[in-house]
């Protein structure tokens, strides 16, 4: 699985920078960057399992080898939230515009609240 992200990875960095040579233009990292970040922690948070499984028939991995090499997994499931907030911009936008939404309902509904207790 992390070879096949990687090949892939590398093909499509590939056809982007020929994709935008073509067009006299630059790479734009918007783009670029969070395919690439996204790659790198899934390769990363994977790579322990994947060695755990291909060893274990020679090396006798314990129950909290396997616990930890498995939730080491969600790293890539976390991760994916902080890097499109960090180099989407479009991404920040629309998590700022449905957090100040979310604060001014709930302001909304604590101010009605406590009108409701005074009368």
């Amino acid at each position: 699985t992390c070879l096949v992200l990687i090949v892939t990875t590398l093909w499509l960095l590939v056809i982007a920078r020929r994709s935008a040579l073509r067009r006299n233009g630059s790479l734009r990292w918007q783009g670029v960057l969070p395919v690439t970040l996204t790659a790198v922690v899934y390769v990363t948070s994977s790579f322990p399992l994947a060695w755990v499984i291909a060893t274990k028939t020679v090396v006798p991995y314990t129950e909290l080898t396997w616990a930890i090499v498995s939730s080491l997994q969600n790293i890539n499931i976390m991760a994916n939230f902080f890097i499109y907030s960090l180099t989407i911009r479009s991404f920040r936008d629309f998590l700022k515009t449905t957090i100040q939404s979310t604060v001014s309902k709930m302001r909304l509904c604590r101010h009605l609240r406590r009108g409701n207790r005074g009368r």
